[in-house]
């Protein structure tokens, strides 16, 4: 039986556990489910799993020079609680609490380093109910052909140079070209996709138009989306309308963090 390694409360927001146990979102709802908070789907009502394991651990410089860590902790140490699911288990616990909710998000972590377990899991939701649009976040260091098939939308998170990697910096080597993979995708199996930046300078900018100019020219104006680096503290106030008005002038997307400003930073929200 597949199994699926989670972050601890990775399956989010929740009602109901496994065995039927009453839960309390960290939402404050007394509901399941939140809002997507990023993207093109940012305000769309979906439910989250959360995988555990991440082959970067990326730390950025806000514009005061102070260094902000990645904001899922809880799904990349070594030291958090992980949780091993069942793929069949995990299917039940989304069949009790999506109710209305049409859209899953699979995020991490990095997802990708669970294809396997992943593809098992996509397969019998596929077959319980088609409508439902997976949403699936990777870092675009990993692609799968075989994993495709099962997703409605790539959000592909590409770091650039003003990130630093504490473990595999390795496997940005080849990163220009696993991302034109989704990028390829999108023409090649008509799936959706967006390419999110996270965006603190200008020389970030620069970075985006030079160094991935070959996988903009396989993409819309609308796949492209522009981030604030932060977490809603005042460095990210403050960065917010420069990446807005970069993304006006290229034609591309500004990104909000629409669940910073509904519940803060809260993990499983």
């Amino acid at each position: 039986m597949p199994q699926l390694i989670l972050a601890e409360g990775g399956v989010f927001p929740i009602m109901k556990g496994l065995h039927g146990e009453e839960l309390n979102p960290k939402t404050g709802f007394s509901i399941a489910g939140t809002i997507q908070g990023e993207g093109k789907l940012a305000g769309v009502p979906s439910l989250f799993i959360r995988l555990y394991g991440c082959n970067l651990d990326c730390a950025w410089k806000n514009i005061d020079g102070e260094e902000v860590r990645c904001d899922t902790p809880h799904a990349i140490d070594p030291e958090m609680k992980k949780e091993k699911w069942a793929v069949e288990d995990l299917l039940k616990v989304v069949q009790q609490n999506i109710g209305n909710m049409r859209h899953l998000v699979i995020t991490g972590g990095e997802p990708l380093l669970q294809s396997k377990a992943l593809i098992a899991f996509l397969e019998i939701l596929k077959r319980w109910r088609e409508d439902i649009h997976v949403t699936v976040e990777t870092n675009g260091t990993i692609f799968s052909n075989s994993l495709k098939k099962y997703v409605d939308l790539f959000s592909v998170s590409p770091k650039l140079s003003s990130s630093t990697y504490r473990k595999n910096p390795h496997v940005l080597e080849s990163l220009e070209f696993n991302v034109e993979k989704f990028a390829l995708a999108r023409l090649r199996n008509k799936i959706d996709l967006q390419l999110k930046f996270v965006v603190s300078s200008e020389e970030d900018m620069k970075e985006i138009e030079v160094r991935f100019k070959e996988v903009l020219q396989h993409v819309t104006d609308d796949d492209v989306l522009l981030m604030p680096m932060g977490i809603g503290d005042a460095s990210y106030q403050e960065i917010q309308k420069k990446v807005c008005q970069w993304a006006i002038e290229r034609g591309w997307r500004f990104a909000p963090r629409l669940h910073l400003t509904l519940f803060g930073h809260v993990e499983n929200t």
